[in-house]
């Protein structure tokens, strides 16, 4: 993959990757990657046309195992890792997803990630002389994915998606953004950057097919945000306050009914 602006016509990235995959004779399938980046121009990281962010050499690997999915209970795993030169940052994701189907009818999926990165550089804020400050951060980012889903018959059911996703950045050091696009020496922190933000999502949605291509849909929703500095409280303290602040919440319920009319039978009628 190579990229480079339109006007003017800079070069921004080049990357290579590469996969194999196989789907195995228990229908189970396995996978591996690799990437290597070269040296990047951003120009969109600093968040000042013209400005440029010169992106060191990075290169990952990881593999995933998934199982025969047509079985009463399915589970893969996907593994990541990334690595940049410059800064020593390690990055790593994993995902994990496991499914019951108990029936036809009766299904429970549940998608756990989680990603930390460490000694990842990136913006953090404009100073009071309006320099471009970059920061040496760790970023821990949890998501959690609940869906269950109930088919009462082949025209009626009733889905639920739970998603609770908690990602907090601590920066370590302070840097300014120089005009070749490189970061200066260490400099002395004026503010904090760090942040800490939640977000909690249910949605409940039952349907009815009424008459061919004709639907009732009615859907409840209920969100809550959560966003502060408290970059060293836990994933469950985290969890806690998010729920338990009524004053985060917001639920909204919707009804819609989109009702399908053939025109064609329509004039046969007349006729």
């Amino acid at each position: 993959y190579y990229s480079r602006r339109y006007i003017p016509g800079d070069y921004q990235n080049f990357t290579i990757n590469t996969n194999l995959n196989s789907t195995l004779k228990n229908l189970w399938s396995v996978g591996i990657a690799a990437d290597y980046g070269a040296n990047q121009n951003d120009y969109y990281e600093a968040r000042v046309p013209g400005a440029v962010y010169k992106r060191p050499i990075s290169f990952g690997t990881g593999f995933w195992v998934g199982s025969n999915s047509a079985k009463m209970y399915s589970a893969s795993i996907n593994f990541y890792y990334h690595h940049i030169a410059v800064s020593s940052g390690d990055g790593y994701e994993i995902y994990i997803n496991q499914q019951i189907r108990f029936n036809k009818k009766f299904t429970i999926n549940l998608s756990n990630t989680y990603t930390p990165y460490y000694n990842y550089q990136g913006f953090a804020y404009f100073n009071s002389n309006g320099n471009i400050i970059f920061g040496q951060r760790n970023i821990n980012t949890v998501e959690n994915i609940l869906n269950l889903k109930y088919n009462f018959n082949n025209k009626m059911g009733i889905a639920m998606k739970a998603r609770h996703y908690w990602s907090s950045v601590k920066y370590n050091q302070y840097y300014a953004l120089l005009t070749n696009g490189y970061l200066s020496n260490q400099v002395t922190n004026t503010q904090s950057a760090d942040n800490n933000v939640n977000f909690f999502n249910v949605d409940l949605l039952y349907t009815w097919e009424f008459a061919p291509g004709s639907f009732v849909y009615i859907n409840w929703k209920s969100a809550a945000t959560k966003e502060d500095q408290l970059v060293n409280d836990g994933y469950r303290n985290n969890l806690h306050h998010t729920l338990n602040n009524p004053d985060l919440q917001n639920n909204t319920l919707s009804l819609r009914i989109v009702y399908y009319l053939d025109y064609l039978s329509l004039k046969r009628k007349k006729k």
